[in-house]
């Protein structure tokens, strides 16, 4: 067989990036069919004239992006675009659940950031409900583990992208053991890639609310540590004090059980600290909120004590970019990007399959008022 490369290896660029591009898209336009074997690296040597070195890390790619597959003494061959390589994706909470919202939204910018990687052949495919093993489910009986062990046996993968907790993925980790996979979570965590920049969304939003001349400041938070191990109070509490504005008082909610839905122990803690600030008379003039699936349940005790808002108080809460929730109340968004995350974790992943320099981790995702 020749194949036919628009091949120039005088030019700049290498030799490998030229052969991998070249066979790349012959395979997209069909020139190269499903199953149809490629020359030997002998052969190629030959033909294009170029090192064995440069075909074979020309190859490699290919194999890691899901065009070809190589076969021990049988050869490299196209693969059937019926079965490409998969990206898997581990979430902590079901997906189903009605505050999965920033879940299905990092989701959905996933695959569209997966698919426009022309250069990978790659499809995603999400494994999630991993939460329940907070709650003493083993691990094993989880219908997430459960597709996930079985297409293992019957896929290729070319990598997976963690957002699950510590617990999850120490359990997940002996499955998907040498897979090149990226990791979200807390910044603070050494395993982790990418993170929410928790620290700068604390700062930027005391200093919003302290260019509107406001100075007692409380924060409802529902977020414990192991999410983001104190690096959004710690962000408060510095720019208050480079502000010049009392210390800011931190309101941090139990932690919520099966039983429990989020806005129904944000509506029960927000009562309770409304009673709080009655008796000593003394209500903060802004309030931020960590959550914007909490919001619903501090809006709705805001509105039930009748709040004036923003007339007594302003409302800021952290909030996810293209989720809109209303609230009945006036409420300053400070958001994270679902897509910027999702794009700089496909980014670390491709980074990490064909082993480049990674960038200084974690990556931190900014939050824009």
């Amino acid at each position: 067989m020749q194949t036919e490369l628009d091949l120039n290896v005088q030019v700049a660029e290498p030799a490998h990036v030229q052969i991998e591009r070249a066979l790349r898209r012959q395979i997209q336009c069909g020139k190269l069919a499903p199953y149809q074997r490629l020359p030997s690296t002998n052969e190629l040597v030959r033909q294009l004239g170029v090192s064995r070195n440069a075909i074979q890390r020309a190859m490699s790619a290919l194999v890691k992006d899901g065009w070809i597959e190589r076969k021990p003494m049988r050869g490299t061959f196209v693969k059937n675009p019926l079965r490409p390589a998969l990206i898997g994706i581990l979430f902590n909470p079901n997906l189903a659940d009605e505050n999965a919202c920033f879940q299905r939204t990092v989701l959905q910018a996933l695959r569209r950031n997966l698919s426009a990687l022309n250069e990978n052949a790659w499809q995603c495919r999400t494994y999630d409900g991993f939460h329940q093993l907070k709650f003493g489910r083993n691990i094993k009986n989880l219908p997430g583990y459960q597709d996930l062990i079985k297409d293992m046996k019957n896929y290729p993968f070319a990598g997976f992208i963690q957002l699950v907790g510590r617990d999850s993925r120490n359990k997940l980790n002996a499955v998907i053991k040498g897979v090149p996979t990226v990791r979200f979570g807390s910044p603070l965590d050494p395993a982790v890639d990418l993170a929410l920049d928790y620290e700068e969304f604390g700062r930027s939003s005391v200093e919003y609310l302290a260019k509107l001349g406001l100075q007692r400041l409380a924060y409802f938070r529902v977020m414990r540590n192991i999410t983001c191990d104190g690096m959004d109070t710690r962000g408060i509490q510095s720019a208050a004090a480079r502000v010049k504005i009392p210390k800011v008082e931190i309101c941090q909610t139990p932690d919520a059980d099966r039983k429990t839905c989020l806005q129904e122990l944000a509506y029960n803690s927000m009562c309770a600290l409304m009673r709080k600030w009655d008796r000593r008379n003394n209500w903060p003039q802004g309030l931020i909120v960590s959550d914007d699936i909490a919001m619903y349940g501090v809006a709705m005790a805001l509105a039930q004590k009748g709040v004036e808002v923003p007339g007594k108080m302003k409302v800021l809460m952290m909030a996810n970019k293209g989720i809109n929730l209303w609230y009945g109340i006036p409420v300053v968004r400070n958001e994270f990007s679902p897509d910027d995350l999702a794009r700089g974790l496909v980014r670390m992943l491709s980074l990490r399959i064909h082993k480049k320099n990674l960038p200084a981790r974690p990556v931190k995702v900014p939050c824009k008022l």
